[in-house]
């Protein structure tokens, strides 16, 4: 079954008191895959007194099998969510955000495709004429 996901892109907010633009990026409606596809590290803010929550990356298919959703596990600080609110001070690099999250999504599709067919076995016939795949 083929896999696939939606990002949701929310208008660009400006935020006028520390003059950033936040993006916020939403995965949902997962096919054959999780949709919580963000990696957060939550971080302890001593000076505050609370936990901040800071987007980490987009999950490799090895993350999507390790990491917690919604709170990190015991032993790590890292955890996976399916929204991400980013901020950033110039309006053109929201657009260069969105699309590496965009691209990284769209590998991490493939990524788990291509683990699929790591899972199916195969004989390889090796004759003078050339190499011939069939299925065990």
């Amino acid at each position: 079954m083929p896999r696939s996901i939606q990002l949701y892109r929310n208008s660009t907010i400006g935020i006028p008191e520390i003059s950033s633009y936040k993006l916020v990026v939403e995965a949902a409606n997962a096919e054959n895959m999780p949709s919580k596809v963000f990696v957060n590290q939550r971080i302890h803010n001593f000076a505050k007194g609370s936990f901040e929550d800071t987007f980490a990356a987009v999950c490799t298919p090895t993350q999507l099998e390790d990491l917690a959703e919604d709170a990190p596990a015991k032993g790590t600080s890292f955890y996976r969510t399916n929204k991400v609110e980013l901020v950033m001070q110039v309006p053109e690099t929201v657009d260069t955000v969105f699309e590496s999250i965009l691209f990284e999504v769209k590998k991490l599709v493939q990524d788990l495709d291509a683990m699929d067919k790591l899972n199916d076995a195969a004989v390889y016939t090796i004759t003078t004429d050339g190499v011939t795949v069939g299925t065990i």
